[in-house]
């Protein structure tokens, strides 16, 4: 008869066994709720292929997308499901910055597979223990891109989304491709751009309270980027400044004497001297000043605090005007985020600034390419006269 320290060695045996078999039963149907969800795309021809294999059989620029909705991909019909959102009736030929770089540079760019991508965070946090990618919350875009509506600047790093670490489970695979690769940074409205942090600042202007809030986003970029470069020393990252959110149309009277916009416009460029303060310290790093962008094609306000906008003309007559509506002859959408003609100069001059600030050879997009992606039957007069 076996020993009472062999039944012991016995017991505690036969307790791993079942432990690990509880494990393995709790892994298998953990990725069956993950495939039969659509998380996991298809591997294509290339399933067999190393990562060194893809990067070297890929020799695309591997693009990745860090941010709030000023990056999350228009047609994604999982997180932004309401009939209303991105243009409305008009969504078919509204196009997220992302979605037009990758539409008209897609032999140059890879900003992933499209598709559905995440799941919960209850269960995200699960398959991170068993050492899957744990990505949340579930949407479809681009794989690369983490953009999420209604992120803050905490969401680079932390809470459900961690985009930065999710990002850096697919570098950290394919370091190679990333080496030469891209990362845009591009947050802060939902944390010092809201409706509410704007009435604080025009009245208190950069103010300690509000010093530390802009200290608080712009730690989370800076851990962000020290994440990245952990690994990742030369991939090239893009710090985008923040926009004047007095010039959103809906609040576009809520401001207008000249102190209280100067107030607002402090903090901004607190922000912004953040962002380029991080950028000073990398040769690797862009910072893109995204108010001297807006005021170049939309113009601003008069001494006086008066709108002084204006709009602008893609390759025909009909103007893009700087007004709010779901048609792509208005410069925002009627949910209030930038429309199609927006983010299709916008993504241009992103390309040419990559470009001139370090060694790529991105194809220019031209304007017409633009207007015709929008206005392909010319109905609106934005690609040529009108065809009826």
């Amino acid at each position: 008869m076996p020993s009472q320290l062999g039944l012991a060695k016995l017991n505690a045996i036969s307790r791993n066994d079942i432990a690990l078999m509880m494990k393995t039963r709790l892994l298998r149907t953990l990725l069956a709720m993950v495939i039969s969800g659509g998380t996991v795309a298809a591997l294509g021809g290339m399933a067999g292929c190393s990562a060194s294999d893809k990067a070297a059989a890929d020799q695309r620029v591997y693009f990745g997308v860090l941010g709030d909705s000023d990056s999350h991909s228009f047609h994604d019909m999982v997180f932004l499901d309401g009939p209303a959102l991105r243009g409305a009736e008009f969504r078919p030929i509204t196009f997220q910055w992302t979605e037009i770089i990758a539409r008209l540079r897609p032999q140059q760019i890879n900003m992933g597979e499209w598709g559905k991508w995440g799941m919960s965070g209850r269960l995200a946090a699960v398959l991170s223990h068993f050492g899957f990618e744990d990505r949340a919350p579930r949407k479809e875009d681009y794989q690369f891109n983490f953009a999420t509506s209604g992120a803050k600047c905490s969401n680079l790093t932390e809470g459900m989304s961690r985009q930065t670490q999710r990002l850096l489970y697919h570098m950290d695979k394919n370091p190679a491709a990333w080496a030469h690769g891209i990362i845009t940074i591009r947050i802060g409205v939902n944390s010092i751009g809201t409706q509410e942090a704007l009435a604080g600042f025009a009245q208190s202007g950069l103010s300690a309270s509000a010093l530390k809030e802009v200290d608080s986003c712009t730690n989370y970029v800076h851990t962000a980027v020290d994440l990245i470069r952990a690994n990742h020393p030369t991939t090239r990252i893009v710090l985008i400044g923040i926009l004047n959110n007095a010039d959103f149309i809906p609040w576009i009277n809520d401001w207008t004497t000249p102190t209280q916009l100067k107030n607002i416009n402090d903090v901004m460029d607190a922000y912004d001297n953040g962002m380029k303060k991080i950028a000073a310290d990398d040769s690797n790093i862009l910072f893109w000043d995204d108010r001297a962008w807006f005021k170049k094609y939309w113009g601003g306000r008069d001494d006086n605090g008066n709108p002084n906008y204006h709009g602008l003309f893609l390759s025909g007559p009909q103007e893009i005007t700087y007004t709010q509506g779901n048609s792509p002859v208005n410069a925002i959408l009627g949910d209030g985020h930038a429309g199609v003609a927006w983010n299709g100069i916008w993504a241009r001059d992103l390309l040419q600034a990559l470009n001139q600030n370090f060694d790529y050879a991105f194809i220019p997009i031209d304007i017409n390419d633009i207007a015709k992606l929008i206005d392909a039957d010319r109905r609106f007069g934005i690609a040529g006269p009108v065809t009826r």
